[in-house]
């Protein structure tokens, strides 16, 4: 009975599992980065131009 319990889940499984939470984790940063106001963006610029 261990012996089947321990093969239910193989290594492949969690490779794939691995990859699926890398994929979501890029997905949820790509999106908070794109929600970044435009009032901080602008400001951003207006720091950098003085910098030049």
């Amino acid at each position: 009975m261990d012996e089947i319990l321990a093969n239910i889940i193989t290594d492949e499984d969690k490779e794939e599992v691995v990859r699926y939470i890398k994929a979501r984790v890029k997905i949820i940063i790509h999106e908070k980065v794109s929600f970044i106001p435009s009032g901080i963006k602008e400001h951003d610029t207006r720091l950098s131009r003085r910098d030049n």
